[in-house]
């Protein structure tokens, strides 16, 4: 069995005590989600080329309001099952939950309805579920063509919309 620490807290690398520690008082960042939900099986580098041993478990993220960047590659089956459900754990508690899902843009669609040359709205779509109409302000640009606000513009509008949404769905909850 081996176990390879490469980060674990501010500074020197920590034991992996510390993680277990800092996973009971601290709440994880849920961005981490996005990229293997802090733990991912079988990790490969770029090159596709194993980063463990065969059965190795690579469990790396981050916390929301503590700086404790950790990446723990092993194949310890107790310490793969120790870290696993301590981190399962932790994504249960009401602070992480309070943290709006990831926002991932690519599901964004975001669709102009036009009534003329100068006027329209956008129809904001996101994962297939229509978030709603707004208004677009139409302005000329440099070559004489009239355009809506950017793309840029309406995602951030959309990620706030959903985070709102999450931040009103739980208030309901309580």
């Amino acid at each position: 069995m081996t176990t390879t620490i490469h980060s674990n807290g501010r500074g020197p690398v920590q034991p992996i005590e510390a993680l277990f520690a800092r996973l009971e008082s601290d709440v994880l960042d849920r961005s981490f989600e996005r990229y293997g939900n802090f733990i991912e099986p079988d990790p490969v580098n770029m090159k596709g080329e194993p980063l463990g041993a065969a059965g190795s478990v690579s469990f790396w993220g981050n916390f929301l309001t503590y700086s404790h960047v950790f990446s723990v590659i092993t194949n310890d089956a107790d310490l793969i099952k120790r870290l696993t459900a301590a981190i399962r754990a932790n994504q249960q508690r009401s602070d992480y939950l309070a943290q709006p899902p990831f926002f991932d843009v690519s599901k964004l669609e975001v669709r102009p309805v036009r009534f003329s040359t100068t006027q329209g709205e956008v129809k904001l779509i996101y994962a297939g579920e229509h978030l709603g109409q707004w208004g677009d302000d139409y302005t000329l640009n440099g070559r004489g063509e009239w355009v809506g606000r950017p793309f840029n513009f309406w995602r951030d509008f959309a990620r706030k919309l959903m985070a709102d949404r999450h931040a009103a769905s739980l208030k309901e909850a309580a």
